[in-house]
């Protein structure tokens, strides 16, 4: 016998959790990425670190489209003045040059 008062889970709550984890895995890719990217390009492995940095353009263009309330970008003004600044919500940071497209219209807002 099932409880009638007992909390259902909704479509709504399941597509909320999904969206979190998946802007999450996405971010988690993008900063994989920039790591190997940093490691290969000291190696003077230049091709494959151009190859790593799509992976991480990439990888932040679809965690900013699955959850842009989660995202912060901005010109760095602090620590590498210039560049794009990718500030996600659990406060780790990203960077990208100026002229990145990330595919972010509408996200004005998260502008900093």
């Amino acid at each position: 016998m099932t409880n009638i008062n007992s909390k259902r889970v909704t479509m709504k709550t399941v597509i909320e959790n999904t969206r979190k984890e998946a802007a999450d895995n996405s971010w988690q890719r993008a900063r994989q990425a920039s790591r190997m990217r940093k490691l290969l390009s000291q190696q003077g492995r230049f091709g494959q670190a151009r190859v790593c940095s799509s992976i991480k353009k990439q990888a932040i263009r679809q965690a900013l489209q699955i959850t842009p309330e989660n995202i912060e970008v901005g010109i760095d003004d602090d620590y590498q003045v210039g560049l794009l600044r990718i500030r996600y919500e659990d406060g780790s940071m990203l960077h990208l040059p100026p002229d990145t497209d990330l595919g972010n219209e509408g996200n004005e807002g998260n502008a900093a």
